[in-house]
């Protein structure tokens, strides 16, 4: 025993209705990012060009520039969704190979209904 004691807490985030359709419209404009910056490296792979971190940024505000639903929701979540998918077609490029299917499903998460949730009495 190295003497260090850890501890757990949990904690429960509960969101209203107006915060909880915030976010997945949040959510589906990174995933929209996601597609588009995959996309756009798959075009490049079959030319035989390259698409590095730079280009998808260029390309992330052109699309703001001319969207304007995807200006309506912050730039930095997007900007790490472009980022990381460059990153992993990165990752996967080098390796040369993917897995399974060559896609990565990602639930989007939900929100609890009223229902479900607790409510403090005061």
């Amino acid at each position: 025993m190295s003497g260090h004691e850890s501890m757990r807490y949990t904690y429960r985030l509960r969101v209203s209705n107006t915060a909880c359709r915030a976010l997945s419209a949040g959510w589906g404009r990174c995933r929209w990012v996601w597609n588009e910056c995959v996309a756009a490296a798959q075009r490049a792979y079959r030319d035989g060009e390259k698409v590095g971190p730079a280009a998808l940024d260029k390309m992330l505000t052109r699309a703001r520039r001319v969207t304007p639903w995807l200006r309506e929701g912050g730039s930095v979540p997007q900007q790490r969704s472009s980022r990381a998918s460059a990153i992993s077609g990165g990752l996967k490029l080098r390796h040369g190979k993917t897995s399974g299917t060559g896609r990565r499903d990602i639930a989007v998460p939900e929100c609890p209904s009223s229902r479900r949730t607790t409510r403090r009495r005061r």
